[in-house]
């Protein structure tokens, strides 16, 4: 259920370069320190500061991932949490958090992370797409494909939108809105003719409107 964030080596690359850029604003500071520039001084270390947090929210989410892929949901939430007291309002870290907290069953607190997250970036597609899971879960299934639709508007890649597509259908199928699954199964697998979990889907949806020939087709 878990789509991998994107850019995942870049933000350790991110990291890096601010780790190097903090070591070079901290001598900067104290040249102008030395040199009586105090108010100058105070400043790059507070844009320095501002760095350092950022790079260290940004391990915290790290490793909370890393704990998110071994499916140790606990410590991943704790992570994510370290993340938000050292830089408020990261999306990512909400995001994240909260999809730790629908796996795990809490599904009040993830919705409160989701609603947080979007409220600070509605264009942060995940958000939307985590919500919509949780709202699954929780047997609210209209509002589930109504953020899955939100999700598919921003998506900005074929990836991300095949498995929006795949996800709604596959609960289109589960509320028995048949025209509308296939139709979501169509467009992901136009767009992955690969996608094997869609084919599956598909003929379970055949077979359930008793379309026996058309779901052995699809195996």
């Amino acid at each position: 259920m878990h789509i991998k964030l994107p850019g995942l080596v870049g933000l350790l690359v991110i990291s890096f370069t601010c780790f190097t850029a903090a070591a070079d604003c901290n001598d900067e500071a104290n040249e102008a320190r030395l040199d009586n520039r105090l108010e100058e001084s105070e400043i790059i270390l507070a844009d320095c500061l501002n760095d350092e947090l950022e790079r260290l929210a940004r391990t915290y989410l790290l490793l909370g991932l890393t704990h998110y892929d071994n499916g140790n949901h606990r410590k991943a939430i704790k992570q994510y949490t370290k993340a938000l007291e050292t830089v408020p309002g990261y999306v990512t870290a909400l995001a994240n958090r909260g999809l730790s907290y629908s796996m795990s069953g809490k599904i009040k607190k993830a919705l409160k992370d989701f609603d947080a997250a979007i409220e600070i970036d509605p264009q942060y597609m995940r958000a939307y797409y985590y919500r919509a899971f949780a709202l699954e879960k929780d047997r609210r299934e209209e509002e589930a494909i109504r953020d899955y639709s939100v999700a598919l508007q921003i998506a900005q890649t074929d990836d991300d939108k095949k498995r929006i597509l795949y996800r709604r259908g596959v609960l289109n199928r589960e509320i028995d809105q048949f025209d509308s699954a296939m139709s979501d199964f169509d467009a992901a697998i136009a767009l992955d003719p690969g996608y094997v979990d869609v084919y599956f889907s598909r003929a379970l949806a055949f077979q359930h409107s008793d379309q026996n020939d058309a779901a052995m087709a699809e195996y």
